[in-house]
Order: C-alpha cells, then structure tokens, then sequence
C-alpha cells in the first residue's frame, strides 16, 4: 500500500490479498487495479499514475512493462 499513487490512496476502498500473486485494490471511485504481487511494486505505481489520466474501470499493473486498461 506504501507504494500505490496518492490519487489511489485517497480514494481506497480495500485491498484484497487472494493470494501472494494476486493483490487487487478497488477505490471508492469503482476503479479495480489488478496488481498482481507485491514483486516491483515501486515500477508498478510509477505505470499506475500514468494509466490513471485514462478512463477506465480495470487497470492493470500486475506486468508493469505491459500495462492495460478496460472500460
């Protein structure tokens, strides 16, 4: 959690650990971000904060060299 984007962190509704690979955090906004392990976590938020100007309801950091959004 220490890593995510303040716009993420204000606006966090939970953070479900469904196991060590696979982290999903949802925001109070209705945003799922699929983040998949804890594993570059830092890289992670950085992709994160450039993925958040786009509209989306799904982001997904879990390959932060690959990153995708849904609508």
């Amino acid at each position: 959690a220490r890593a995510l984007p303040a716009p993420v962190k204000a606006k966090l509704a939970r953070i479900e650990f469904r196991s060590q690979d696979d982290i999903v955090i949802a925001t109070t906004s209705g945003r799922t971000i699929r983040w998949g392990s804890a594993d570059d976590s830092d890289r992670k938020a950085v992709v994160l904060a450039a993925l958040l100007g786009r509209k989306a309801k799904v982001y997904d950091v879990r390959t932060p060299d690959l990153p995708t959004t849904k609508k």
